[in-house]
């Protein structure tokens, strides 16, 4: 599942010669729920516009095709796909936005920006959240969503923390934002 095996440790001569073939198959098996979880519990994260606004400014879509190299694909928004009638088919993914996003993280009072690009509210709080995630390979994917989201004055800073651990971490509700697939 992860397109460095398929790409980059594919690119040897038992592959180039034949020995072995790639297959990509596919399944329409029910899938889970992934992206990014936010804990609406942590402060800031209560606000509707400011979850908007992150939505908003959240490129997955640039992800999917900058570091996944295209491999992957978003389903229809919703809690996972392939469940037959419970299935929304009129759902579909948001998208990135940056003036949409800015336009939310204003409603919140988050209009203006800090000497770093980061957008601050009249409290002096700065626009800036932890990901939490469980997987070192998922570094690139979080690394590209934080440099993205840096255009909407949005400060994503990656907390990686050992799989169970974060699992652990994410179900106690200590984390701000969880980015994590559920099977």
């Amino acid at each position: 599942v992860l397109p460095s095996f398929w790409h980059d440790k594919t690119n040897t001569d038992v592959y180039k010669k034949g020995y072995i073939q790639k297959y990509w198959g596919f399944n329409q098996s029910p899938q889970g729920a992934g992206g990014v979880w936010m804990n609406t519990a942590m402060p800031v994260l209560d606000n509707l516009e400011v979850r908007k606004g992150i939505m908003a400014a959240t490129d997955f879509d640039g992800m999917i095709e900058n570091i996944m190299r295209g491999d992957y694909s978003r389903k229809p928004h919703g809690l996972g796909f392939g469940h037959g009638e419970y299935d929304d088919p009129n759902n579909t993914p948001p998208k990135f936005d940056v003036d949409a996003a800015v336009k939310h993280f204003e409603k919140a009072g988050f209009d203006t920006l800090g000497s770093d690009g980061i957008r601050v509210n009249d409290k002096g709080q700065r626009l800036s959240f932890a990901i939490t995630y469980g997987y070192n390979s998922w570094t690139p994917r979080i690394a590209y969503l934080k440099e993205q989201a840096k255009l909407a004055g949005l400060e994503f800073t990656l907390n990686l923390v050992d799989g169970s651990s974060a699992f652990k971490y994410i179900l106690e509700k200590k984390h701000q934002l969880a980015f994590l697939n559920m099977g």
